[in-house]
């Protein structure tokens, strides 16, 4: 449950960020639409009825070494 709600706590703060700049500029809606559907969004979040779940995936790299 821990993890859950910093997870909750991250997305909250990240999500405005990651969404209006795709909505506005991408899809052409105006930022007050924006907002009023990132209201609802958050509002989904916090309901313990709606389990909400994020795939992501890492992937990295290191760039070999010169030789000497």
């Amino acid at each position: 449950k821990t993890i859950g709600a910093w997870n909750l706590v991250q997305i909250e703060h990240g999500l405005e960020a990651f969404t209006l700049r795709l909505f506005t500029q991408m899809l052409g809606w105006q930022a007050e639409e924006v907002q009023v559907l990132l209201a609802n969004v958050r509002k989904d979040l916090r309901n313990p009825k709606v389990h909400a779940q994020f795939d992501f995936y890492v992937a990295y790299g290191q760039k070999p070494e010169e030789e000497a």
